[in-house]
C-alpha cells in the first residue's frame, strides 16, 4: 500500500518537473529569438535543473 502511494507521489512529481521543464524550455527559446542573453541563460538552466529532477525521479520510480 505505501510502495503504491510512494510512486504516485514520484509519477506526480515527474509530471509536474516535466511540464516545468518545457515551460522553461519555451520561455529560452522566446528570449534567445530576441536576443534576451541574461533571459535565455536564467531559463535554460532551470530548464536544465527541471529535467535532471525528472531523470533522477525516474531512477528512483525504477529501484521501487
Amino acid at each position: 500500500m505505501l510502495r503504491k502511494l510512494r510512486k504516485r507521489i514520484i509519477n506526480i512529481r515527474i509530471a509536474i518537473n516535466h511540464a516545468a521543464y518545457h515551460r522553461y524550455l519555451r520561455k529560452a527559446i522566446k528570449c534567445q529569438q530576441t536576443k534576451d542573453l541574461h533571459g535565455f541563460k536564467r531559463n535554460i538552466y532551470k530548464s536544465e535543473d527541471a529535467w535532471r529532477i525528472v531523470a533522477y525521479l525516474t531512477e528512483k520510480l525504477q529501484q521501487l
